[in-house]
């Protein structure tokens, strides 16, 4: 298990998205619409191995209620004993598609695959995949939204599939800013560990014409 710190966050976009939070929300590009997403974390686990991602997704509408994405991760890992590790980790592709729309709720679905194409040390070695069932409402400048999660991992030795519940709450201020806070809930993925995966995140997305920074 490892606690994670996301230290910045940079969105290049047509449309807001709602990063750094890991629930999944319900709006989508609309047709034609693209999105390019720059992601930076930094992770520290317990037996003080240090862990880096930037990511790139690029995103595209294919119908109003329609998206899909590419997202292509490169990890730096710097273990205790001074060795170092780097390079490319599983590329992953995903639809999502939310049909049900009556007012102001919102419900769909993401189907994610990671194919095995990351370094070795690095990625799973397997294809690994998840399935996000998604509910939003949202009333005036309050969106609530709920993520039902499962993650098949059991391909992988020593992980096990997984699967849980995010909570997230949105607050729009203005016309720029957003604030949010998710509550997620996990079966950890890891075999033999009983303790739930769970962490409590804070955070704010600021929107510009065509640049959001969170």
């Amino acid at each position: 298990m490892m606690s994670r710190m996301l230290l910045c966050l940079f969105l290049i976009s047509v449309s807001f998205a709602f990063f750094p939070f890991t629930g999944e929300d319900a709006d989508t590009l609309g047709k034609g619409g693209l999105q390019w997403e720059t992601q930076y974390a930094r992770f520290k686990h317990y037996d003080e191995t240090v862990h880096k991602d930037v990511v790139l997704q690029i995103t595209g509408g294919i119908k109003d209620n329609t998206d899909i994405a590419l997202i292509i991760p490169y990890s730096f890992y710097r273990y205790k004993d001074g060795t170092r590790n780097d390079g490319f980790s599983d590329v992953g592709v995903f639809i999502k598609h939310i049909p049900v729309e009556a007012g102001n709720f919102k419900a769909g679905y993401k189907l994610q695959l990671n194919f095995n194409t990351g370094k070795e040390g690095i990625g799973y070695g397997k294809i690994t995949g998840n399935v996000n069932l998604i509910a939003q409402v949202c009333k005036d400048s309050m969106c609530y939204n709920t993520n039902f999660v499962y993650i098949k991992a059991s391909f992988v030795e020593e992980l096990r599939d997984t699967y849980g519940i995010i909570l997230s709450n949105y607050k729009k201020l203005g016309k720029s800013l957003t604030l949010g806070g998710e509550v997620k809930l996990l079966r950890p993925a890891e075999d033999g560990v009983n303790k739930l995966d769970s962490h409590i995140l804070l955070g704010s997305v600021y929107s510009f014409d065509k640049l959001s920074v969170a």
